[in-house]
């Protein structure tokens, strides 16, 4: 059952007494809005100028309509101005849907970047054509779906099992009980303010450790690349989802790849300190057809090369061919860009498909066993230095050290002499501890 909640205003009202109830949106409210809404758009009305005319039919008249076809709706023209105020909360208040402050900051976390950058009506204005088009947003977690309920969705969200028994236990909280799960969450920051992101991250690190020039992973996780039509989180979701990975470890993957190159900052620079209009800035050098640079930006300087192999195997359509340069292209720009974000993030999670069924292939031909963990990093390690992991995953075995994940908790050859292009671990590792850390702090969900 949905209870409406009733909240109080702080000012005293006139003829004195109890204060007078504000009310907020139900969800069940909120579906019914959204439901009017495609009504609007099905009609041809939902963006139409005409609802800027006040001389045109009102949106009295429309609701009245929908009415008649859905009596048991619960839209009214007095809605209107709650549904104004709550998406003004949703993207600046303190509260949404009666979330508390901090959960309200995680919520916003979550939600598309390109739906939070809407135009939004004001609060007291008029129903017009931006208000015809002013969804609720709706929720899903695997697969249960929570439609327009915000909070059941952040109780869920905000909940997380122990993994084992040797969790360890949250820091004092000084008596404050907080959901279970949320005593490891660092309160995200005002990602307008640079003054909060280093904040941010300073906290990120005495949590985890030193970044190592990965801030930009952390922070970036919901913004849009150069060029792409959507978040840089959903983008690697869907790649992932195609080939059943881990988002969270091949986002890491790609942004520590140089994948962080394609972003900018609040002052206007990108991540490496270029200026607009200054050659490779945000990862752009110079091909409007292929703008996207595979071997900068994605780590997959041998991609065209293998793609026959990719075909052959089935990890991708021969009409992907249109999706990047290739070979026969190549001139002055490299074969290996591609047209869009979303191509290249598709390339990169076809070429660690691949590079986890030749782990999983190997493993089985010399009869060991692999964790999770360990797939994770020997096909990472596939994918960045080719066969060379099957000599890695040997020594490992015949050392004792995939006993346990043994070999993940430090390095396990730091004693040694090894080049920095040729140490695999001190590469893949990071990765596999950024992905790990993005899904406690919910930046990604945990399988």
């Amino acid at each position: 059952m949905v209870v409406n909640r009733l909240y109080y205003q702080d000012s005293e009202p006139e003829g004195g007494g109890n204060p007078p109830p504000k009310k907020i949106l139900t969800p069940q409210n909120k579906r019914d809005w959204n439901d009017f809404l495609d009504h609007l758009q099905s009609k041809g009305v939902a963006g139409s100028k005409d609802l800027d005319q006040p001389d045109k039919k009102s949106i009295k008249g429309h609701i009245d309509d929908y009415k008649k076809e859905n009596p048991n709706t619960t839209v009214s023209e007095d809605m209107i101005p709650l549904v104004q105020s709550e998406h003004q909360a949703l993207r600046n208040g303190d509260s949404y849907a009666g979330l508390s402050l901090e959960h309200t900051k995680v919520l916003r976390q979550q939600l598309n970047g390109n739906y939070m950058k809407r135009p939004v009506a004001q609060d007291g204005g008029p129903f017009d054509s931006t208000m015809s088009r002013q969804y609720f947003p709706e929720f899903k977690k695997g697969d249960k779906n929570y439609g327009t309920d915000a909070q059941a969705y952040m109780k869920d969200f905000l909940t997380r099992p122990a993994s084992d028994s040797t969790a360890k236990s949250p820091e004092n909280t000084g008596g404050t009980d907080k959901p279970k799960g949320e005593e490891n969450l660092i309160p995200y920051p005002d990602y307008n303010d640079q003054k909060s992101r280093n904040q941010y991250l300073e906290k990120w690190q005495k949590k985890y450790g030193p970044l190592y020039a990965q801030g930009d992973t952390v922070l970036k996780v919901n913004e849009v690349p150069r060029g792409a039509s959507d978040t840089i989180k959903n983008i690697s979701v869907k790649a992932a989802k195609e080939y059943g990975l881990d988002p969270a470890l091949l986002y890491s993957s790609m942004m520590r790849e140089g994948g962080a190159g394609l972003f900018k900052n609040k002052d206007g620079t990108d991540t490496r300190h270029r200026k607009p209009g200054e050659y490779g800035y945000q990862g752009f050098y110079g091909d409007k057809e292929f703008p996207i640079n595979g071997n900068e930006s994605f780590g997959v300087p041998d991609f065209a090369k293998r793609f026959p192999d990719l075909v052959k195997g089935g990890y991708l359509p021969k009409s992907f061919e249109s999706k990047f340069r290739g070979t026969k292209n190549a001139g002055e720009y490299s074969e290996n860009d591609f047209k869009s974000v979303e191509d290249g993030m598709k390339a990169k999670a076809a070429l660690m498909k691949q590079s986890y069924d030749e782990v999983d292939k190997y493993a089985k031909q010399e009869g060991i066993t692999l964790s999770k963990n360990a797939k994770d990093f020997f096909a990472l390690a596939d994918f960045n230095s080719g066969a060379n992991f099957k000599k890695i995953l040997k020594r490992y075995n015949d050392e004792g050290l995939l006993k346990d994940d043994k070999f993940l908790k430090e390095h396990p050859h730091k004693n040694e002499v090894i080049d920095p292009k040729d140490d695999v671990w001190a590469h893949v590792a990071p990765r596999l501890r950024m992905a790990s850390a993005l899904k406690e702090q919910k930046h990604f969900d945990s399988e």
